[in-house]
């Protein structure tokens, strides 16, 4: 029995309209056409910093990382045997400058987004 695309119940463009699309990406593509996103020209990009404040989650068992990272607030800390953690802002640039004495295998860092701050 012959099925039409009309006898089909989900039923998609069509090969004609999808073979039409996939031609017309091959040419564009050799023709080295870049298609326009105008919306992008409307957005105002940011500058790069890395002066900015972070909330920040860090865990770690041995590093010492409250002696490695200058918080200029701590929010939260807790200290056993097990696990530490400690809760506080840093600058960004702080971070990127420690970075490589945080490498170990024992510290977990974690940025918390504005969207989870002032939530009840």
């Amino acid at each position: 029995m012959l099925r039409t695309a009309s006898s089909c119940s989900a039923s998609g463009a069509g090969s004609l309209p999808t073979a039409s699309s996939i031609l017309s990406d091959i040419m564009a593509r050799l023709n080295n056409y870049r298609y326009e996103y105008k919306k992008m020209n409307y957005i105002e990009k940011p500058d790069y910093t890395t002066d900015i404040t972070l909330k920040i989650y860090a865990r770690y068992k041995e590093t010492e990382v409250q002696k490695i990272l200058n918080f200029s607030k701590i929010h939260e800390q807790f200290t056993s045997e097990e696990s530490n953690y400690v809760i506080g802002d840093i600058l960004l640039s702080e971070l990127i400058e420690k970075r490589s004495q945080l490498s170990g295998k024992d510290v977990f860092l974690a940025n918390i987004p504005i969207f989870f701050l002032n939530r009840d």
